[in-house]
């Protein structure tokens, strides 16, 4: 899917916003698309110059959502849950059905984006996306899920979700899934990176307890997670990997009795719930 002169607009550039940036520039991915930014933050609006503006065929930092709506193709709605009604109800006169909408507000469902547009002149929009990134896009290794508003009638359906997918490709593996399922990955994906920086956090801190100096023990903890990954990827069998790694009455299985002891497979079950349930109530806040 070609991507030439295709004109997308971010509303909103903050922290996932930038990392969707970023993931752009990094792999030099639409090189010939063109990309402006609508930002309310001021300090964001120097940032997004300085850091940006070299990569892309951009020339505008928008201060006005309506005026960049009315340029772009492609419309990424990087804002807050709490701060997107007020925005689709300010962009939606701007609208037309030719124009893809993109929103990466955790929580906020299709419906309710379709309904916030109703003040446009249109009022029945085909090409809504929801999707839900994470910070791992800075790095090239996001895992993103989108989900669209259905059925879709455009006859062009299939080429627009393409489009979409095209464009967060360039940040990691991107998977469509049903709307009722994008919470869950929400919980699993999107707030995950966290939870997994604190526990790289504590091996690189358990080798230098031991020892091995910072710079060695963060290189032993990336390649370990990379390991994993890697595993994974190739439809390894995590139990099998235990019972290789373990030998009766050895440290391994000493310090897995440990893990068991702890609960920390419990605890790490119950954030990814946690989470899952937290990003489908910040849509019902304001």
């Amino acid at each position: 899917m070609d991507l030439r002169d295709k004109k997308i607009g971010f509303i909103g550039c903050g922290n996932m916003g930038g990392a969707i940036l970023d993931s752009f520039a990094k792999r030099g991915f639409i090189s010939n698309a063109y990309v402006e930014i609508s930002d309310i933050s001021k300090e964001r609006q120097t940032l997004i110059r300085d850091s940006h503006f070299p990569y892309y065929n951009m020339h505008n930092v928008y201060y006005n959502n309506k005026a960049l709506t009315k340029w772009a193709d492609i419309i990424i709605l990087a804002v807050k849950p709490h701060q997107l009604e007020a925005v689709l109800k300010e962009i939606a006169p701007a609208m037309s059905k030719n124009k893809s909408l993109v929103s990466i507000a955790a929580g906020v469902r299709l419906s309710q984006i379709e309904a916030w547009l109703q003040a446009g002149e249109f009022g029945d929009y085909e090409k809504v996306f929801r999707v839900m990134p994470n910070m791992f896009m800075e790095a090239g290794q996001g895992m993103i899920e989108i989900c669209r508003n259905m059925p879709f009638k455009k006859q062009h359906a299939e080429e627009d979700l393409e489009i979409v997918k095209q464009i967060f490709s360039a940040g990691g593996k991107v998977m469509v899934v049903e709307e009722n399922e994008i919470d869950a990955f929400s919980g699993l994906a999107g707030s995950s990176p966290a939870y997994m920086a604190k526990i790289a956090e504590a091996y690189i801190n358990a080798g230098i307890e031991q020892g091995v100096d910072a710079e060695r023990s963060r290189i032993v903890t990336a390649q370990l997670f990379r390991g994993i990954a890697e595993y994974l990827d190739n439809g390894g069998n995590l139990r099998d990997l235990v019972e290789k790694t373990c030998s009766p009455g050895g440290s391994t299985i000493q310090g897995l009795a440990m893990l068991e002891k702890s609960g920390l497979v419990g605890t790490i079950m119950e954030v990814i719930k946690i989470a899952r349930y937290g990003a489908a109530g910040l849509g019902q806040e304001k």
